[in-house]
């Protein structure tokens, strides 16, 4: 059961909608014809897509130009929160294997231009992170962000959840954030491509922003998963009903950030999962539980 929660008194009162509310519109809509697919995510740049199968078995590689795809990887996990730079040039994986009882993971790097995979990091137990920011990568190692020029800038900043925290990290200084007293924990933690503001879900009390310092923390969405940015002031994100057991109907929203003003894209009925979108080409990807990824030409209003 969700507790109740009194915005007045958390200062999380929902925005005042404007006259300048920014609203997407879906100008085409089409099937990517590729096999069963799941969690899509588009490079910055939109001309790259990664995807994976239901439980993450498994990592591909769709031009979306050519509609050509190529397997990165067949391992268990391999599609599990993959990043992708802005050019779509190289993605950062993480092939996982068990050793006895113990779980191991490596993190690897493919060449979308050259073709090929190569190790960055070997298996083992560490705290592995991959995370992207503005088209930048880092692999996060114990909380070290690794030294290769070609994992992105030492000094860029990055955002993560880490239990009931916040942790917004450059190079290797740490600031632990608390946006929401009440909170008991922080899901889906993204770091805007300006670097102000953070999107996360606390599971009990809807979607929120905050400032990068983890003030003004506002909440634009009662109830959603899998939220992304669109830009700097749009946040994608999924809504969805059950009956207690399943889910029958699932949606992907958009909200402005500023304003509150939702924009539906897809109907109850499409029964969305995943979303991910690039403002830069103007598409956004979803997929749907039966495993149909779809792309949507997206225009947006002021």
């Amino acid at each position: 059961m969700k507790k109740c929660l009194i915005l007045v008194s958390l200062g999380l009162l929902l925005p005042v909608l404007s006259a300048n509310a920014v609203k997407l519109t879906v100008k085409n809509s089409q099937i990517i014809d590729i096999g069963e697919a799941y969690h899509p995510l588009l490079s910055d740049n939109g001309e790259k897509l990664l995807y994976t199968s239901d439980n993450y078995r498994g990592l591909h590689v769709l031009d979306m130009g050519s509609m050509n795809s190529n397997e990165i990887s067949s391992s268990e996990g391999a599609g599990y929160s993959p990043v992708i730079n802005f050019d779509g040039s190289k993605v950062y994986y993480r092939n996982m294997q068990l050793d006895g009882r113990l779980r191991k993971k490596n993190v690897m790097m493919y060449d979308c231009i050259k073709g090929g995979s190569v190790e960055v990091l070997p298996m083992g137990r560490s705290d592995v992170k991959l995370m992207q920011t503005a088209g930048e990568i880092a692999v996060l190692n114990d909380d070290k962000i690794m030294g290769d020029d070609e994992l992105g800038s030492k000094t860029s900043v990055y955002a993560y959840s880490m239990h009931d925290r916040i942790v917004v990290q450059t190079g290797n200084v740490l600031k632990e954030l608390n946006p929401l007293p009440s909170g008991s924990r922080y899901l889906w933690v993204k770091l805007s491509p300006d670097h102000k503001k953070i999107l996360f879900v606390e599971p009990f009390e809807g979607v929120f922003v905050c400032d990068i310092d983890g003030t003004n923390a506002k909440r634009i969405a009662e109830d959603g998963s899998s939220p992304s940015w669109y830009g700097n002031n749009v946040v994608l994100f999924t809504r969805s009903q059950d009956d207690g057991y399943h889910v029958t109907a699932s949606q992907i929203m958009a909200v402005d950030v500023n304003t509150g003003e939702e924009s539906q894209l897809t109907t109850p009925e499409s029964m969305a999962e995943d979303a991910s979108g690039s403002i830069t080409s103007g598409k956004i990807v979803y997929s749907d539980a039966n495993g149909t990824l779809r792309l949507l030409e997206i225009n947006v209003v002021e």
